[in-house]
């Protein structure tokens, strides 16, 4: 974070406006480095006065750490109990978000913690529930059928079987699509990206939208491909940290925060880390 950076006027409860208005950086730690010596560090620059910097950097070391447990993220629930608590909360699009899968941080998008829950929550909804998942292998049958048709298949969980295996699914095919479809997040630099072959798979109200290509951010266009329109939809699932504060916050009437496996987790005892000698 750099002194420049809106972060500092947001939120007075953070406690670190004043320090961010001098000319310090804070540069937090990155702890998927698994580094026991790594931590955050305070920058100063002065004008060749080193008593001050060092004073700077202590002030902004000591406020970080005073405010350290409101840094915290929001708690985040398990996936039945995100997904029940969604189901509960009144108006529409209610948000799932399932950070740990989050594309844009280097995830596959395919883990199948929430695609699980899903399967057993989904039936309590008032509503539609939509959930996007890349997964080549179910594109490339699904597109050969027909709409219509039902078929079984195992769903996701394809890429890495640390994190959740291929779910069975028995659906109804509703549609088979494909191609571009608008980056709403702008978050590709493009306007549009690739989905590759899109199938939407039905059950009762859950429509499961299968993508040859994982999608960076979270589109409401890839939905709409498939002939949804997801800020009608009663819960959203989205494969993302903060992303979907740009295409869905608007609308959102809610946002509840999945505590699933993936190699994005935030809670570090679901990650799988090289032992050190």
């Amino acid at each position: 974070f750099q002194a420049e950076d809106g972060i500092r006027d947001r939120s007075p409860s953070r406690g670190l406006g004043d320090v961010y208005k001098r000319q310090c950086s804070l540069c937090p730690a990155y702890p998927l480095q698994d580094v026991p010596q790594q931590g955050w560090t305070a920058i100063a620059v002065t004008d060749n006065d080193k008593a001050l910097a060092q004073r700077l950097v202590e002030e902004l070391a000591s406020e970080v750490w005073r405010v350290r447990h409101e840094l915290l993220p929001e708690p985040m629930l398990a996936p039945v109990a995100a997904l029940q608590k969604a189901i509960q909360m009144s108006g529409f699009p209610i948000l799932v978000t399932d950070s740990a899968d989050n594309v844009g941080a280097g995830a596959p998008g395919d883990t199948t913690g929430i695609l699980q829950a899903l399967m057993e929550t989904y039936h309590d909804a008032d509503g539609l529930v939509l959930a996007n998942f890349p997964d080549r292998q179910v594109t490339e049958i699904a597109a050969t059928r027909q709409v219509g048709e039902t078929i079984t298949l195992d769903v996701a969980g394809k890429s890495d079987i640390r994190y959740g295996h291929p779910v069975p699914v028995t659906a109804e095919i509703l549609a088979i699509t494909g191609g571009e479809i608008t980056d709403d997040g702008q978050f590709s630099g493009n306007p549009t990206m690739d989905a590759g072959v899109m199938v939407c798979l039905g059950i009762d109200n859950l429509r499961l939208v299968l993508s040859e290509h994982a999608i960076w951010g979270p589109q409401p266009s890839l939905f709409r491909q498939v002939g949804i329109n997801p800020f009608e939809a009663k819960i959203v699932v989205v494969k993302s940290g903060i992303g979907y504060k740009v295409t869905y916050g608007a609308v959102a009437k809610g946002v509840v925060h999945a505590d699933s496996p993936g190699p994005g987790s935030v809670s570090y005892t679901h990650l799988t880390l090289p032992t050190k000698a």
